[in-house]
């Protein structure tokens, strides 16, 4: 299932605090779609889809670059 972006920004049945729920928003705050980044980072966007439900981890070396492209640093992904 994808996450929407809606006019309030706000995600879907998501708890904010988690991975994937903070990749969802700040996704949705720079108003990137899952194929967008996607296609930046050279993956699928079932794998940004994955992320976002938190059914597949992201690597750790993948978070620098998911930060560049989202336009936030690699600890706004941090756990609460």
């Amino acid at each position: 299932m994808k996450s929407r972006c809606y006019g309030s920004k706000s995600v879907e049945h998501r708890d904010i605090g988690h991975f994937g729920a903070l990749l969802a928003q700040r996704r949705c705050d720079v108003l990137m779609t899952q194929s967008v980044l996607a296609c930046a980072l050279g993956i699928s966007p079932e794998t940004i889809a994955r992320w976002e439900a938190e059914r597949e981890p992201v690597a750790a070396a993948m978070l620098n670059e998911l930060a560049c492209f989202l336009c936030c640093a690699p600890s706004d992904f941090a756990f609460c």
